[in-house]
Parts: C-alpha cells; structure tokens; sequence
C-alpha cells in the first residue's frame, strides 16, 4: 500500500507557476485600484 503524497512531493515547476501567478495577479489588482482612483479623482474633481 502506497503512502499519502506529502507536500513535498509537489513538483517544483507547478508551484513557482502557482508563486509567479500569485505575483503577477496582486501585481495586476495594485495597478488596476491606483487606475480606478485616479480616475475616480478626476471625475469627482478631487
């Protein structure tokens, strides 16, 4: 009978890709806020 997988066992290419895409998406989310203010700003006149 085989063993449970271990988090360890991950391959380490499919978890820098799941980093680098957590990365680039907090990256897009930062990028797209400061557009929305900026804006938001100016159509408020603020």
């Amino acid at each position: 009978m085989a063993d449970a997988p271990t988090p360890g066992d991950r391959p380490r290419g499919r978890t820098a890709a799941l980093a680098l895409l957590f990365l680039l998406s907090g990256a897009g989310a930062l990028v797209a806020e400061t557009v929305w203010l900026r804006w938001l700003r100016g159509l408020l006149g603020a």
